[in-house]
């Protein structure tokens, strides 16, 4: 799932400093449970994709 939302933000469909969606749709988006789902999310934000917000926001892509 990291690898998805990670091409999702290179590419511009998950807008800068937008929210991305919850952990809950992202579950039933990829049919991951919650721990794939926490560790995609952690993997990200350590790689500097998502920063957190009111929600986790995708960054601007490098």
């Amino acid at each position: 799932m990291a690898h998805i939302l990670r091409e999702r933000i290179s590419k511009g469909e998950l807008a800068a400093h937008q929210p991305i969606p919850s952990e809950c749709q992202l579950e039933t988006i990829y049919s991951a449970s919650r721990a794939t789902t926490r560790q995609a999310i952690d993997l990200l934000v350590r790689q500097g994709f998502l920063y957190r917000g009111d929600r986790y926001l995708a960054k601007l892509t490098r």
